[in-house]
């Protein structure tokens, strides 16, 4: 809401010029404006207040905007006008929570092949970045960065299985370990990129069973990408 947004080029004095030209409000315009035709005097006396006379308040057809005007007046004549305030509502808050598609990630895409595993389990990255996440030492983008590949890899159930194969020789438990992170982390922007990925590995049957193992409720829902 605006207020108090003085205009002296709004001052005016005697009878008000309607003959002026007024262009019509465009419906998709993020702007207001009040013509002249729209504060003439006997507008401005007809938008005032019954207590005062001092000061009308309009609101012009298709706009959104309150104009609202200070009026010196002699015996019901108009003697200046001033723009006093200007006052229009912004919704804030959408009715709905807007739809943002996850981007791809490289790791993923490579998980959805058996050639892409493979490539995977040559390059001995998952286990580097399961490592990452148990490294008290390292800092909170990488841990980020290991949690968003490891959530993308384990999204399919090739990728998933592909995951649990490499780390069962590493004796790690991937989906324990972030659950540990969602709950117990003391960084919150850890415990929300944890959950999320949560929502990822959800994506594959794989996952939810291990999630369900863990205690969590899973969706039903194959589109779904929370837990």
């Amino acid at each position: 809401e605006s207020r108090g947004l003085t205009d002296r080029s709004s001052e005016q004095s005697g009878n008000l010029d309607s003959s002026m030209a007024y262009e019509a409000p465009d419906e998709n315009k993020d702007w207001s404006s009040c013509g002249p035709e729209h504060r003439t005097a006997a507008a401005l006396f007809q938008a005032a207040t019954h207590d005062s006379l001092m000061e009308a308040s309009v609101c012009p057809a298709g706009e959104r905007a309150v104009w609202t005007f200070d009026m010196d007046t002699d015996n019901h004549q108009i003697k200046r006008v001033q723009l006093k305030s200007v006052e229009f509502t912004i919704q804030l808050l959408p009715s709905k929570a807007p739809t943002v598609p996850l981007p791809r990630h490289f790791y993923g895409e490579l998980a959805k092949t058996d050639d892409g595993c493979a490539i995977l389990s040559q390059s001995g990255h998952v286990a580097e970045l399961v490592a990452s996440l148990k490294d008290p030492t390292a800092v909170p983008l990488e841990k980020r960065a290991a949690l968003w590949t490891l959530g993308h890899i384990g999204g399919t159930n090739r990728g998933y299985e592909h995951e649990m194969d490499l780390l069962t020789s590493h004796a790690d438990d991937l989906v324990e370990c972030i659950v540990h992170m969602a709950t117990s982390c003391e960084l919150l922007s850890l415990r929300g990129t944890s959950l999320f990925v949560l929502g990822l590995i959800a994506r594959s049957s794989a996952g939810k069973r291990a999630l369900s193992h863990a205690g969590w409720a899973v969706p039903r829902d194959p589109l779904a990408s929370v837990a």
